[in-house]
């Protein structure tokens, strides 16, 4: 979480009516779909599903992105898509970060 908030902070400070309030519930709403779809991946891997995988990962997750931000905040079609092209890039950043610094941790 403390990872994620600036990102969604750099796309919206110069909009009056957004608070990072704004931005801590779109986090944990978006963090909480992000866990509930992964639980789905795992629950298929069992059953060697990777078509309905690939499907999950890589269109229902963009678009879930897509449509969060275009209602959260309020955005026009193109407003909606550039932000969450970004917001894909930043989400594969946080990952690595969070990867990094479990690695950090093990390694010890």
């Amino acid at each position: 979480m403390p990872i994620s908030l600036p990102f969604p902070w750099l796309m919206f400070f110069w909009r009056r009516g957004v608070a990072m309030y704004d931005h801590a519930v779109f986090a944990l709403y978006s963090l909480a779909f992000m866990s509930v779809l992964f639980i789905v991946l795992a629950l298929l891997e069992p059953l060697h599903a990777r078509g309905a995988q690939a499907v999950l990962l890589f269109v229902v997750a963009p678009v879930h992105m897509f449509l969060h931000l275009l209602e959260t905040y309020r955005l026009g079609f193109f407003a909606a898509l550039w932000r969450t092209v970004a917001l894909l890039m930043v989400c594969a950043v946080v990952l690595m970060l969070f990867l990094l610094f479990i690695i950090a941790l093990t390694a010890r």
